[in-house]
């Protein structure tokens, strides 16, 4: 295995060094697959290659370079963020501070899991997608779609929340929610098998409902959410590392940045953001120093409706969101992005009974 200081001593060529290393192989085979998975770096015209991999003042730099599939590489140094490569250069840099930083990256596994509502949420998301049409209609009747487009956010947000758990939008709803019934069921298998979770979530009243889940369940958990203190949350984080607790609930908003959480090993998303460099940056809770294990990371997404359609917007906005800086990953800036068909797309309900 290539070591920090092999790196310290001279730039390691990739040629060279992956005709000795099965290893070193397979996880620059990995950060590939990564590149054009996750980034869409590559199309079916295109071919990628890891150039090099060296260390600069202390930060690895892993060069792909992507060409067309007939063409010599066209080499173009383009010094960005770790997992924020610009798509139409003709390469890309990935930064990790170190190489384990970058082993944990390459070695992270990802699986959506589809849900299909249960009969009464259909019922309540079909209204609910009837009405966010109705509306949307009529506020870009009278004063247009981009000035309304934050009052129309409110109504997708709305639809987010039912595929959760329409008790979440409606009080006296009581017909239960197939989404939590498949998250509590993941969870306990996954940690039956000896893992660890974290789960993020961009609603505090979905975490609160989760957590009482585990409670009824007997699953130890933390939670962190917008008002636990700073110096709580240093504390919960240093004992979720050390004990036993199988689960840590997150708002996704909290815990985006400055935690370091290596215990977990899995990592899920219970709803999808817009902008999905900020469940990235929740994700890299756990690709960080002294990780040692392969984490997987599972997304739940309920069938037919507006979850799997921001799955979509999620690839073909791809470069907007990488282009994004850390701190403006919120909902309004990446929705700002969106057309009126964008979100006339959103507001349809694909019931595939």
């Amino acid at each position: 295995t290539l070591s920090n200081a092999d790196l310290e001593a001279n730039d390691i060529d990739y040629h060279s060094f992956m005709s000795d290393s099965n290893e070193t192989r397979s996880l620059f085979l990995s950060v590939l697959d990564k590149a054009e998975r996750d980034y869409g770096f590559s199309t079916d015209n295109y071919q990628l290659k890891v150039e090099t991999l060296a260390l600069e003042n202390g930060t690895f730099i892993l060069t792909i370079t992507r060409s067309l599939a007939t063409n010599e590489p066209q080499k173009k140094r383009l010094r960005v963020s770790r997992k924020t490569p610009n798509i139409s250069a003709q390469s890309l840099i990935y930064r990790f501070n170190s190489f384990d930083d970058l082993c944990a990256f390459a070695n992270s596994l990802y699986d959506n899991i589809f849900i299909d509502l249960n009969e009464e949420q259909k019922k309540y998301y079909a209204a609910e997608v009837k009405d966010a049409n109705e509306k949307m209609t009529k506020l870009v009747e009278q004063g247009g779609f981009a000035k309304n487009k934050m009052i129309i956010l409110a109504l997708l947000t709305r639809l987010r929340q039912i595929c959760i758990d329409p008790a979440i939008v409606f009080e006296d709803y009581t017909g239960g929610s197939a989404k939590i019934e498949q998250l509590i069921s993941t969870i306990q298998e996954v940690v039956g098998n000896g893992h660890k979770i974290l789960l993020f979530t961009s609603f505090k009243t979905a975490l609160n409902i989760v957590k009482k889940a585990l409670d009824e369940g007997n699953i130890s958990n933390y939670v962190i959410a917008g008002d636990v203190p700073s110096r709580q949350r240093q504390m919960l984080v240093d004992a979720f590392n050390k004990d036993d607790t199988s689960v840590f609930l997150i708002m996704l908003k909290s815990g985006g940045t400055g935690l370091n959480l290596t215990s977990a090993d899995v990592v899920i998303h219970l709803d999808l953001w817009w902008n999905p460099q900020a469940e990235n940056q929740a994700t890299d809770r756990t690709h960080r120093i002294g990780q040692t294990k392969t984490v997987e990371v599972i997304k739940l997404i309920c069938r037919g409706t507006i979850e799997e359609k921001i799955l979509d917007l999620q690839q073909k906005k791809k470069l907007l969101a990488d282009k994004m800086i850390d701190d403006d990953l919120g909902d309004t800036a990446y929705f700002k992005s969106l057309s009126e068909q964008d979100i006339r797309d959103l507001l349809t309900y694909e019931n595939k009974d």
